[in-house]
């Protein structure tokens, strides 16, 4: 992973080079040759019953002004699928695509995002974009998997761009089921994992996912070459520390690359 200075994100990259970008949360951008790709970004404010903020800080950019051909949400809990941050991509980006499980394209109808701009993807079903960029839907449970008899609600994404392999697993538990679907896709040379664990449904009554140690045996698993931790930093209560899983891998994997990145930071690989 390395730094690249920020205002060359709009820069054309060539078909070997991927630029990527925290946004906060499970959000990420990136840049591929010409496209513009937005998964998860939640880049509007979340109020409490009563008024009051449940982000620790505000969005880093504004929706309004972000270039998009290919958004994806992995589900739709609202700091995944954003109702206001989807709408205003969606006004703004009359060619982009929304990619979403299949189970959330009504959902995502109902955003008033028209049905020829949506596409519902299933779990292990592969599709492809645009010249250089595939992506294939892998089962997530959360809580549970979803198979072939039911809507598929979550699902995790594994993201082609050209030469590099990007998971993004959403709020995904560590589950046999996942580590299965993901073999033929070892040695990703990036995995996005969240690390803030389950405490949250105990303490806070809402759908958690994996801890640090959870994120890290999932980089081992499948042998990552880079594992950087999401979802640990966004909503008041509802944190964790990201150099846990940094030092789990250090100690039990150093072959592999863990990050914490900064918000807006340009990366490339």
């Amino acid at each position: 992973m390395t730094n690249v200075p920020n205002n060359d994100i709009h820069t054309t990259v060539n078909e070997d080079i991927v630029r990527y970008a925290w946004l906060g949360q499970c959000g990420y951008s990136f840049k591929y040759m010409d496209k513009f790709i937005f998964i998860d970004p939640m880049l509007n404010d979340c109020l409490d019953e009563v008024g009051n903020s449940c982000r620790h800080y505000p969005s880093p950019i504004d929706a309004a002004q972000v270039a998009c051909d290919f958004y994806f949400a992995t589900h739709a809990h609202i700091d995944h699928l954003a109702p206001e941050t989807a709408q205003k991509i969606y006004i703004m980006n009359s060619n982009c695509k929304f990619i979403v499980p299949s189970g959330v394209v009504e959902i995502a109808r109902g955003l008033g995002i028209q049905s020829e701009s949506i596409i519902g993807i299933k779990p292990g079903e592969t599709i492809t974009l645009s010249e250089g960029i595939t992506v294939t839907a892998v089962s997530t449970a959360h809580p549970n998997h979803v198979y072939e008899d039911k809507p598929e609600m979550s699902v995790g994404y594994v993201l082609k761009l050209g030469s590099k392999t990007i998971i993004h697993t959403g709020d995904g538990y560590l589950t046999d089921e996942l580590v299965d679907q993901l073999k033929e896709h070892k040695g990703a040379d990036l995995l996005l994992s969240p690390i803030n664990g389950r405490e949250c449904e105990v303490t806070k009554g809402f759908i958690g996912n994996m801890d640090a140690k959870e994120a890290a045996e999932l980089a081992i698993r499948i042998d990552a070459k880079l594992v950087i931790p999401t979802h640990f930093d966004m909503f008041i209560g509802n944190t964790a520390d990201p150099e846990e899983l940094v030092n789990i891998i250090k100690e039990r994997a150093p072959q592999i690359e863990a990050r914490v990145p900064k918000l807006l930071n340009l990366y490339e690989l």
